[in-house]
């Protein structure tokens, strides 16, 4: 998956405070990024959320920002439809979206 502008500048950050601090560690993680993930939920009290998530919550941003689900596909390494279709994030916003889009093609019709 790709990252953001966003994230890379936080990454640089955090590269730049861990060199500093030293020890030789990637982004200062002692075990592994799954590891330090699951804690900083625990650590904000985020229940209920795997680090596998975040794959259709990827897919779901690069969709919405307008790229074709063909493309989505390629980046995020999915060959089969059906499997891909499961990592589509379904919430509050996207049925607003829906109404929205029905009502607008409604006026038209």
């Amino acid at each position: 998956m790709p990252i953001s502008s966003r994230l890379i500048k936080e990454l640089e950050a955090l590269k730049k405070e861990t060199s500093e601090t030293g020890g030789g560690l990637v982004f200062g993680i002692h075990s592994s990024a799954k590891k330090s993930f699951y804690a900083a939920l625990a650590a904000a009290g985020i229940t209920d959320f795997r680090f596998h998530d975040l794959r259709g919550t990827g897919i779901t941003r690069l969709l919405r920002a307008g790229m074709s689900a063909p493309e989505v596909m390629k980046i995020s390494g999915h060959t089969q439809n059906k499997t891909f279709l499961r990592y589509i994030k379904v919430d509050d916003d996207t049925v607003e979206r829906a109404r929205n889009a029905l009502d607008n093609y409604l006026v038209n019709f």
